[in-house]
Formats: C-alpha cells, sequence, structure tokens
C-alpha cells in the first residue's frame, strides 16, 4: 500500500543514487602533445611574493622547460643553470599553469612520475582555485608544502563559515587534522587557536607520499573528489591503484579510507566552492617558504647562516639545487558524475555573483591611521595607475618590468596564504630582499595583493546584503527535484 509504495520509492531513488558512475569526456584529458594546448601560462607578478620568474609558453619551450618526451610525459621545469642577483625584479624563471576550463565538481586524478624534489627554497604545489572571487569560492590544495619537506599538506581556503571541526574525532581519513577552521582570515577553531592564512589542513602521513621518497618508488597517482556532499583525497602509489581507475570507471565509493575528507565537519561545499581552475606550479620563496621563521629550519641557512641569510639569498645563487625540480606528469584526467555531466549550470542554484562577497578582506601595507582601511571587493580593488609606475620605477632596483599592464591584471588567486610569523608583507619584504620596500613596491603590496590573513593587516567584513545560508534555494532546488522523482516514479508504477 501508501507506505510499502513509499519505501519503494526511495528504494527506487536510493538504487538510482548509487548506479551513477564517472565519466570521462576527451575535452577533459590532459596528457601528452596537446597538455599545453589546454592551459593558460601565467606570467604576472608572483601573488605569493615569490623569488620567481613565471615564463610564457614560448619563452618556457625555448629554455627547455618545458617538454613532452617519446613516452608522451610531460616534463614541466625551472631554470637550474643560471646565477641571479638577489634584488632581481622577479626571480629564477619557473612555470605556473592554470587550465582554460573551470569545472564545478569532478573526480580529478593527477597521475605522476615525478615531482619536485625536497629542496631549500622550493614551494611548489597542484591545487584548485576561483580565481575571480578568493577566498569567497575557495581552493583546494592537493599537494604542496615547502622546502625540505617530506609530506604534503592538504588543505581548504574559504570565506567564513566552513569548518572541520569533525575531523579530530573522526576515523574517517589516514591524514592528520593539523587546523580546523577553514575561514582565510580565522585566528581559532573549535580546538584552539590557528594561524590566519592556514585554513584547514591535514599532514599526508602516507609513506612515500610527497617529494624525493615520491620519485624514488616511480611516483604514483593523486585523486581529489569534489561533489556537493564533500572534499576528499586520495594517493596512492601505481601498484596500488583501484582497479576501477585503472579501468576508467572510477567508483570511489569502494576504494579505501581518504588521505583528506571534510565529510565530517560543518561545512556546506555549494556555499563555499565553485567554478574551479587547476593549476600547477613551482615557486622559491614567497610569503611562505620565505619567512625567516621557516627559512632558518632549513638546512641550507643553518649550513652557512651568513651566506645565506634569506631564502632568496640560497635561490639566487644555486641554481644545481633545483635540478630535480620539476613534474613529470603522465596524465591529468578530470571525471564528471554522469548524473551531473551533462545538466545545464543554469539549474543549480548559486547565489548570486553580482551580490557583496561576505569574505574578508584587508589593505595591505603601511598605515599611520587604522580608520583609513577601506571595506572593497576584489573585483573592485584599486589598481596602480601608469604615471605611478612610470613616475618611480626608475627608483627601484627590484619593480621594472612592465608594471603598468602587469600589476592591473594580477591573479586574484594566491594558493596556501603565510602563516603569518611576519608582522606585514612589507616586514616580509624586508626580511626577504634585505631592504626596505620602496614606493613603488609598497604601493604594489597596498593596492593589488591578494586578501591573505597577516597579523597587524586591518580587516574589514564586506556587506552582506541578505542571508547567503543557501537554505531557502536548497530548499527550493530539492523541492523541485523531490517532484520530478515523484512524477518519474508514478510513471514506473511505483505509486498506485
Amino acid at each position: 500500500m501508501f507506505v510499502l509504495s513509499l519505501t519503494s520509492l526511495w528504494a527506487f531513488l536510493f538504487a538510482y543514487k548509487v548506479s551513477t558512475s564517472y565519466v570521462l569526456s576527451p575535452d577533459d584529458v590532459y596528457q601528452g602533445n596537446t597538455f599545453f594546448d589546454k592551459f593558460d601560462f601565467f606570467t604576472e607578478i608572483d601573488p605569493n611574493l615569490g623569488f620567481v620568474q613565471y615564463e610564457d609558453r614560448n619563452t618556457a619551450s625555448n629554455s627547455k622547460l618545458i617538454n613532452v618526451n617519446d613516452a608522451q610525459q610531460v616534463y614541466i621545469g625551472v631554470d637550474y643553470q643560471n646565477t641571479y642577483k638577489v634584488n632581481d625584479a622577479r626571480g629564477r624563471p619557473s612555470i605556473r599553469l592554470e587550465t582554460k576550463k573551470t569545472y564545478q565538481y569532478g573526480l580529478f586524478v593527477f597521475d605522476l612520475s615525478h615531482m619536485p624534489a625536497n629542496t631549500c627554497g622550493k614551494w611548489s604545489a597542484f591545487w584548485t582555485t576561483n580565481k575571480q572571487d578568493w577566498p569567497r569560492w575557495g581552493e583546494i590544495d592537493i599537494i604542496e608544502n615547502i622546502h625540505e619537506s617530506n609530506v604534503t599538506m592538504e588543505a581548504l581556503h574559504t570565506s567564513p563559515g566552513c569548518s572541520l571541526a569533525g575531523n579530530q574525532i573522526s576515523n574517517q581519513m589516514t591524514g592528520r587534522q593539523k587546523t580546523y577552521n577553514c575561514d582565510g582570515a580565522a585566528t581559532s577553531s573549535s580546538y584552539g587557536p590557528q594561524s590566519s592564512g592556514q585554513g584547514c589542513v591535514a599532514e599526508n602521513t602516507n609513506p612515500n607520499s610527497y617529494g624525493t621518497s615520491f620519485n624514488e618508488v616511480g611516483g604514483g597517482v593523486y585523486v581529489m573528489e569534489w561533489n556537493n556532499q564533500a572534499i576528499k583525497i586520495w594517493q596512492f602509489r601505481h601498484e596500488n591503484v583501484p582497479q576501477d581507475l585503472s579501468a576508467g570507471s572510477p567508483n570511489p565509493s569502494g576504494w579505501e579510507k581518504p588521505v583528506f575528507s571534510s565529510a565530517q565537519g560543518d561545512c556546506n561545499i555549494d556555499e563555499h566552492f565553485k567554478d574551479q581552475r587547476v593549476i600547477i606550479d613551482s615557486a622559491f620563496c614567497g610569503n611562505w617558504a620565505g619567512q625567516d621563521v621557516f627559512w632558518k629550519e632549513t638546512s641550507c641557512y643553518k649550513s652557512d647562516p651568513a651566506k645565506y641569510p634569506t631564502c632568496n639569498s640560497y635561490v639566487a645563487n644555486n641554481p644545481g639545487a633545483y635540478k630535480e625540480s620539476y613534474w613529470l606528469i603522465n596524465s591529468l584526467k578530470v571525471y564528471q558524475n554522469s548524473a551531473t555531466a551533462s545538466m545545464p549550470k543554469s539549474q543549480i542554484a548559486w547565489p548570486s555573483d553580482s551580490e557583496p562577497s561576505r569574505n574578508q578582506t584587508q589593505k595591505i601595507g603601511p598605515s599611520s591611521d587604522a580608520s583609513s582601511s577601506t571595506t572593497e571587493s576584489q573585483d573592485s580593488r584599486p589598481q596602480i595607475s601608469t604615471s605611478l609606475v612610470d613616475t618611480q620605477a626608475s627608483s627601484s632596483t627590484s619593480l621594472q618590468k612592465d608594471y603598468s599592464s602587469s600589476l592591473s591584471r594580477i591573479a586574484s588567486a594566491s594558493g596556501i596564504p603565510p602563516y603569518c610569523a611576519n608582522d606585514s608583507y612589507t616586514t616580509y619584504w624586508a626580511s626577504a630582499t634585505g631592504s626596505a620596500a620602496s614606493p613603488v613596491e609598497t604601493a604594489y603590496l597596498t593596492q593589488t595583493m591578494t586578501p591573505v590573513g597577516v597579523p597587524g593587516d586591518t580587516f574589514t567584513a564586506s556587506p552582506t546584503s541578505r542571508e547567503e545560508t543557501g537554505g531557502g534555494l536548497r530548499a527550493a532546488f530539492v523541492s523541485k527535484s523531490s517532484t520530478l522523482a515523484l512524477i518519474f516514479a508514478l510513471g514506473l508504477g511505483m505509486i498506485n
């Protein structure tokens, strides 16, 4: 009867849900000779103030920083032959790739034979982010760490309202949760304090999962699953890749525990993650690796503090140290759930992009009066004028390359923000370069740098025109979905 009919309906809907599978479009396969065609080469100033010069495709190819070998493996390296001046405008040449395509959900499968080795000064990463409104629409760090670290960090960076506090008492993942509040500006969580800019970070403790030890066993596969329920990350040795994944029909529900999972946290995924681009980069120093507190932990500093007082000084003068700082990629594949792969994006009830962002922003740079800080969205940040650059660039030794155009187009995504050992970006700049920031540098830091949390800087909350909890939107969406399911069930004769 009626109860039995409802039971049949739910059984049908459950069976339908679990029967969905991942599918792969040729457009979402990144490998071999067409690999670089599907990426943009980022060539602006490093948003993290790294000692790095990101090259365009032609320059990278001519300099042998990129290549596809006879086995169709993709090589992405850095310059390991030349020395540089510590105060050079940018630093050691490298590559930062960003997918031309943006994604909403997916199973991201990154098959590697080699990743940048553990080396003083390096900061390499494989991650995704929304560049249009960071951190409002999130960042997912899949592979990332600095210097000689032998483990990788998985992390989420979001606007306020996303926490993974449940992970402390959960056995849902193999990684070790280190911080719990994903808000990029948070300094505390349910389990105590954390540094502004950390987000919610987990440490991958799997053997041979990162850097030199990963390379010694021939690499492996990293997988990130993102749906409207959770974000999960797995790491497999090549010999342990699940058979369904090897066969091209991945079913993560049958896999071992992930390294990282947000499932036990308090985070509405659809309210914090949208339209992600995949990024592969290799930076040096910058506002995490370049901070004194982290640099002084390295063997390179400890071996000769007078010779290498800063991260930049080591990277500039030791090209041979970076011969192993390369990615050797077999493929990147982005699977889509067959139930949603063809769904028009208009069916997903997102908060309007035209509404004010609720993420926190900051004014970075010296200020004589805290009241001078302003509230502004990232899309409306003031730009450095051409006249400012043209009249002052000649007095600066470290900012001279086409700033009138590049500063106004600086990327809004920044990777893992600083762990904030220093008081401000101008303090960091001085420690990294050995000299105080010039007027142009200060203007750059103040007006164009990505908002990230740094103690001593002024934060203000962006206005919110309405409650963006999404409850009403989700209720309407569920109601429509339930109605359609009911009609479909009636059509099958499941309800009499």
